[in-house]
């Protein structure tokens, strides 16, 4: 039976590493903190590295600069969105995370699969309207509301 490569399906990578810096540590699915990252390394072609675009919940500057169309534009250059999602740790007031969040699956939530961050208990995440069916297969969360 073939051994098939590591797979690390959730990872932040800074952009000033590339492939060669993982070494033989299998292949990593790199999920950018915000748009301006994510527009740093999109175009590059990488052995073993998949960026995806994100912008984190944890960020005050990512989500307080978080475009729609420009996230938009990044998302179809990747395979994979990414440091999506809702934190209730964050300095970050809930509501524009919840906004950011809503934005960002509304606009690709029908063509890309995403890694969701989250940080907050299901009790609060229903209280402000977020329903969710997760795909244990793919061990992706797809959301609505």
């Amino acid at each position: 039976m073939e051994i098939l490569p590591t797979l690390d399906a959730h990872a932040h990578i800074a952009p000033e590493h590339s492939s060669k810096d993982l070494g033989d540590s299998g292949v990593v699915l790199a999920m950018t903190l915000s748009l301006d990252e994510a527009a740093l390394v999109l175009d590059r072609q990488e052995d073993y590295i998949t960026w995806g675009v994100g912008c984190h919940p944890r960020s005050p500057t990512s989500q307080r600069t978080f475009d729609l169309k420009r996230f938009g534009e990044l998302a179809e250059r990747t395979a994979i969105i990414g440091e999506i999602g809702l934190d209730s740790g964050s300095r970050v007031p809930l509501e524009l995370q919840l906004t950011n969040f809503r934005q960002a699956i509304g606009s690709r939530f029908q063509t890309s699969p995403f890694s969701q961050h989250s940080q907050l208990s299901c009790d609060r995440a229903r209280a402000a309207g977020v329903r969710a069916k997760t795909d244990f297969r793919a061990n992706f969360t797809l959301v609505d509301g």
